[in-house]
């Protein structure tokens, strides 16, 4: 489970509670509206901050999921696994009770060596 705590007191807010495996990594979209979780379960899942309720589950991953990060614009959801892959999707939340996700691409490992990268960042160009 995830647990989001208030720092300024040490309250718990929220439990999350899906994944049934250990979460390895998590991200806040940048308005704070949703939460993206990964585990070693291989599932990514979609949070909304509201309510606690997860929206989305992908389990694309053959492998437990390393890292996970929203597009600046909020719109895409990436992540990257141990299997070597890295899965892009599209991600719409109209009112928080719509939301909707589909595949925009899912590529493979570029060099055909080793292991992705543990981290994701999104960089603006220009």
């Amino acid at each position: 489970c995830i647990n989001i705590w208030r720092t300024s007191d040490g309250r718990l807010l929220q439990t999350l509670e899906g994944h049934s495996d250990p979460v390895t990594c998590i991200t806040y979209s940048k308005d704070g509206s949703h939460i993206i979780s990964g585990s070693r379960d291989k599932a990514v899942r979609i949070w909304c901050t509201d309510d606690g309720v997860c929206r989305y589950t992908h389990n694309d991953h053959a492998d437990w999921v390393t890292c996970v990060d929203f597009s600046p614009c909020g719109n895409r959801i990436v992540s990257g696994s141990e299997d070597n892959f890295i899965i892009l999707k599209s991600f719409v939340c109209e009112t928080c009770l719509g939301d909707a996700l589909e595949d925009v691409a899912a590529g493979e490992n570029a060099s055909g060596k080793g292991k992705i990268a543990y981290y994701t960042a999104w960089k603006k160009r220009g």
